[in-house]
């Protein structure tokens, strides 16, 4: 099921996710470990598009492009690829969606990730894969 009106993920959000996932201050991050421009770029992506069509249209799209968009958009120092997937989740569950591990668990979530951060799996591989895992409570 889509939903219409789905909670986005804010800069103020986002470096709460960022704080709690690195164990850094909300303020250092804010004053130097990340670059607020990048973050702001990033979270954008999942509600991009033009007129009327949207990049990412279904739930799971946007959900994949948070992860996608922090992991390739790099803003922290280090850290994005553990931001990204924590977003991701935080996005899912804001929207009233469970997360269900693949048979490898938690580790199937890491190797998918990694390889989103290589760029050895595209974009649209990766939200199919989120797809599959996102369920309606």
């Amino acid at each position: 099921m889509e939903r219409t009106q789905l909670q986005r993920i804010e800069l103020a959000d986002f470096l709460v996710i960022a704080e709690r996932t690195l164990d850094i201050p909300a303020e250092t991050l804010r004053l130097g470990y990340c670059r607020i421009d990048q973050a702001l770029a990033a979270l954008a992506v999942p509600f991009s598009g033009f007129a009327d069509v949207e990049v990412h249209p279904r739930t799971y799209q946007k959900a994949a492009a948070y992860c996608f968009a922090i992991v390739r958009y790099h803003p922290f120092v280090d850290g994005n690829k553990r931001v990204g997937w924590v977003t991701m989740r935080e996005f899912i569950a804001r929207n009233g969606y469970t997360w269900t591990h693949g048979r490898d668990g938690p580790d199937e979530a890491v190797r998918a990730v990694e390889a989103l951060a290589a760029g050895t799996v595209p974009e649209e591989h990766f939200a199919n894969w989120v797809g599959h895992r996102m369920h309606d409570d």
